[in-house]
């Protein structure tokens, strides 16, 4: 089908069947609209809580559930922690996992997480096959009506929150979760030729792979097959083993397809060690309830650079996607737009949920000077973090041991 590529007919004919697919929901960009509570107290640790909205979870409607999506290599050593989240939550998820070809995902595992094991094939660090996982991912999820919204993760992922929480913070914005700091270019390298000019000079999106999409963003990422295209050609101009275009090209897709519905961030908290390229790894010195308290807290994106391994200070920060194109941008304007036409630029940042969840409220508000720009939910001050990575098997024992009320869960 496509020189460089894992897609075979067998996905095309899934990934036709996902973005065909009927949903009980109304998809028109916005949030759902506020019903009854959840059978579950609001221990929402952004404030006010009181006036996020609650989703209708009686029995005679359907319930929105949110899609855990596992790209995996193999087991999920973390998966005791992963149960303890999701506890007594089955209605309002559901998980996948894309392990390596052949790997048999242990039965208590599947049956403790609820998972549902997507057919696979190699993944290598890098590369276009990332993307391909991705979207195999994607596609059986939204063969679910009831999927909502769609969080990419891995087997060294864990939630910093209880689920009510998660649950409250994503079904409560109307925008996806996918972020990057810009790149602009002097003279348009041959790699990016194929992508629309215009996306080009505004900045080049790079970013992080753990996505969290609306379910049209997720639809739009399975069906879109020209940008496919654009990314073999991106990797195949680099002549290098690895492109890395798992880091821009969902991400400028959403970017340049829906540039006021995607919110200019993550919700992944990721913690680069200088200019290595490679993440810091969580180790049992690393866990302790202070130090997860202060991941969780954070309130400010820290302002990143041209450099994938910039982030907040110098040798490197927390990078969770925010947008650093921000010359381009006035500080001090503020203008209400409809959806899903707009004439704000793209890459606006600060974009807030009004009460009315029928328009958006674009704001390019200042950064403050030494910690970023401040993370929002339907406007209201909000954590940045949702996740967090990386943590390996032996960090499980000192995550286990936290107290309770550390991850709230």
């Amino acid at each position: 089908l496509y020189r460089g590529s894992t897609i075979g007919t067998d996905d095309c004919h899934l990934f036709l069947a996902a973005a065909t697919t009927p949903s009980p929901f109304n998809h028109t960009f916005t949030a759902l609209s506020p019903s009854e509570p959840l059978p579950f107290p609001s221990s929402s640790p952004f404030s006010p809580s009181s006036s996020l909205p609650s989703f209708s979870a009686s029995p005679s409607s359907p319930t929105p559930k949110i899609a855990f999506l596992f790209l995996s290599r193999g087991p999920l050593p973390l998966a005791p922690l992963w149960k303890r989240f999701f506890r007594g939550y089955a209605r309002y998820y559901s998980a996948y996992i894309h392990p390596a070809p052949g790997f048999r995902v242990k039965r208590g595992v599947r049956q403790s997480l609820n998972l549902t094991v997507v057919p696979s094939k190699p993944v290598f660090w890098g590369t276009l096959s990332i993307v391909e996982a991705i979207k195999r991912l994607l596609a059986h999820a939204l063969l679910d009506a009831h999927n909502v919204r769609f969080m990419v993760v891995s087997e060294r992922d864990i939630p910093l929150h209880a689920f009510p929480t998660v649950y409250r913070y994503l079904l409560s914005s109307p925008l996806s979760f996918s972020g990057g700091h810009r790149k602009y270019f002097r003279s348009v390298p041959a790699a990016v030729r194929a992508f629309p000019r215009a996306l080009v000079r505004s900045g080049w999106v790079h970013g992080e792979c753990w996505l969290e999409m609306a379910r049209p963003h997720a639809w739009a990422v399975v069906s879109e097959w020209r940008w496919h295209e654009m990314g073999l050609h991106y990797c195949l101009a680099l002549s290098q083993p690895t492109c890395c275009v798992d880091e821009n090209l969902m991400q400028n897709l959403l970017t340049w397809a829906f540039p006021h519905q995607v919110a200019n961030r993550t919700v992944m908290s990721v913690l680069w060690k200088g200019k290595t390229g490679h993440p810091h790894t969580y180790l049992g010195g690393d866990i302790t309830a202070a130090s997860i308290r202060a991941i969780k807290e954070e309130r400010y994106m820290a302002r990143v650079g041209g450099n994938r391994s910039s982030g907040a200070a110098e040798g490197g920060g927390r990078e969770g996607g925010a947008l650093s194109g921000l010359s381009a941008v006035s500080n001090s304007s503020s203008s209400a737009i409809s959806m899903p036409n707009s004439s704000t630029p793209i890459g606006a940042v600060g974009i807030l949920i009004s009460n009315n969840t029928s328009t958006l409220t674009a704001t390019t508000t200042p950064f403050p000077s030494s910690t970023g720009q401040p993370c929002t939910v339907s406007g209201h001050p909000a954590p940045c973090w949702l996740f967090a990575r990386k943590f390996v098997a032996r960090s499980l024992p000192d995550l286990l041991a936290l107290p309770e009320d550390v991850l709230g869960y």
